[in-house]
């Protein structure tokens, strides 16, 4: 972000060098069935003096210029940032004809603000590398994810319009029914949770750190929804913030009412109870009024203390700190032998990975969505759980045929009982009636359309 002036991390390879050093001439490479030309044949180390005069002979924005390093000096990028900036620019100034659609002004911001907030990815900060170097730069400014969802049609918004509601069949718009939400919320909503209580029943402790096994997750991810996973404009994991500092352990984290508060409102959405009352996540009076009916649950004897247990098994994801949340302990049913037990909740905390890998990629203008309909979790949860569990399932198969994820994924689990148990059926995953909703519009407007939708923000693209 502006003013975040942590240096990059360079590899020795990309470490400034002489002048008189040239590394190559001008070269090329294709994307998106276009030649761009990368021309950093003296890729040297360069200072704010040089962005002076590129701005001034080549890019000719002096507004821009000013604002970026003039008075006050808004990112004022270091000298190895400086250096990359410089070659991105003139490779912005040099394939402008190609970039249709693309402001210069605007991705000249794009590149400041994403270089000096350490937002490029560590294989691109070297412009010796042509392809991953260019490539890099029609990320961050847009042009990637401008094509994608540009070739792609949207579809008739009111005929999906009803996937997005309470009642498939009638959408209602009565107003809340109030006396009903204080005849039954409190009552249905505990027993739910007391239904599922953690705290019950014997459980088995992963002792294993799930770093190694959320890179797999991470990486595995990563290749599979490209190419629009690839085309997110700001990416979560960065050289400044990867992904094992990313993640938290539930084990020892201690929680606020605002959290609780939350767990409560989510469970709460899952009630056939909110369609009964006419819940509409769309009008701010009635989220504010279920917020407001389950933090009052919270002054009851042990309900506290029973959304806490909840909690301590709930993975979740910052949505906008981006990180994420495991468990490491879980349920061991009677029936399971202890070699069985520890394989099953290593394939559970791959599940929980993969779910919240998902919120961890979703763009926030997809998420925001969630606000302008009546069932808004088939947005925040029914596409989540649907993407996360297609990810997990192509995890499953892999490790069924004894795939080459098998070792970094199975962690302290026996690779027997671990191949054993991906090869039986998957399990239920959770929000069903969101998630199927989600699966319905899914299987409408087509996988393209969904990811574009999901990690590009083109909501439009999915009915919204």
């Amino acid at each position: 972000m502006p003013g975040n002036n942590r240096p990059l991390n360079w590899p020795p390879s990309a470490l400034p060098i002489a002048r008189s050093n040239p590394i190559q001439l001008r070269r090329q490479f294709r994307s998106n069935h276009k030649t761009f030309i990368v021309d950093n044949q003296l890729a040297q180390q360069v200072d704010q003096f040089d962005l002076k005069d590129l701005f001034g002979s080549e890019i000719s924005n002096f507004e821009t210029a000013n604002h970026v390093i003039g008075v006050g000096k808004l990112w004022n990028p270091t000298a190895e940032q400086t250096r990359w900036l410089f070659w991105a620019l003139k490779f912005l100034v040099g394939n402008k004809d190609r970039l249709n659609g693309i402001d210069v002004k605007t991705a000249t911001k794009s590149l400041f603000n994403a270089v000096c907030g350490g937002q490029i990815r560590m294989r691109a900060v070297d412009p010796s590398n042509e392809r991953n170097f260019g490539r890099e730069i029609l990320r961050i400014i847009g042009y990637r994810q401008q094509y994608l969802a540009g070739s792609l049609v949207a579809p008739n918004r009111m005929e999906l319009a009803p996937y997005y509601a309470l009642d498939v069949e009638a959408p209602k718009e009565e107003p809340l029914d109030v006396k009903l939400l204080d005849e039954r919320l409190e009552t249905e909503l505990i027993d739910l949770m007391k239904r599922h209580d953690p705290g019950y029943g014997e459980s088995v402790q992963l002792t294993h750190d799930p770093l190694a096994t959320a890179k797999a997750v991470h990486r595995f991810a990563r290749d599979y929804f490209r190419p629009y996973i690839a085309a997110i404009v700001t990416l979560p994991v960065t050289l400044s913030q990867p992904i094992d500092q990313r993640l938290r352990s539930l084990d020892k984290e201690e929680f606020k009412d605002p959290l609780r508060i939350s767990l409560l409102f989510n469970r709460a959405q899952g009630l056939p109870l909110l369609a009964d009352a006419h819940f509409n996540t769309a009008r701010v009076a009635d989220h504010k009024n279920l917020e407001g009916r389950v933090a009052l649950m919270l002054e009851k004897g042990g309900v506290r203390e029973l959304v806490d247990r909840h909690l301590r098994v709930t993975p979740r994801t910052g949505h906008t700190q981006k990180f994420i949340a495991l468990q490491s302990v879980f349920q061991k049913f009677k029936e399971q032998k202890v070699e069985e037990a520890v394989a099953a909740a290593q394939w559970q905390r791959i599940g929980s990975i993969s779910h919240e890998l998902m919120h961890f990629y979703c763009h926030h203008g997809f998420e925001a969505k969630q606000k302008t309909v009546q069932f808004g979790q088939v947005i925040i949860e029914g596409f989540t759980e649907l993407l996360g569990a297609e990810l997990y399932d192509k995890l499953r198969a892999n490790v069924a045929m004894s795939g080459p994820l098998t070792d970094s994924l199975r962690g302290e689990a026996p690779v027997k009982e671990f191949v054993r148990l991906a090869q039986g059926a998957s399990s239920k995953g959770g929000y069903e009636a969101a998630t199927e909703r989600a699966r319905k519009i899914y299987q409408k407007v087509g996988k393209n359309n969904t990811w574009a939708a999901y990690f590009l923000g083109k909501a439009e693209l999915v009915g919204l």
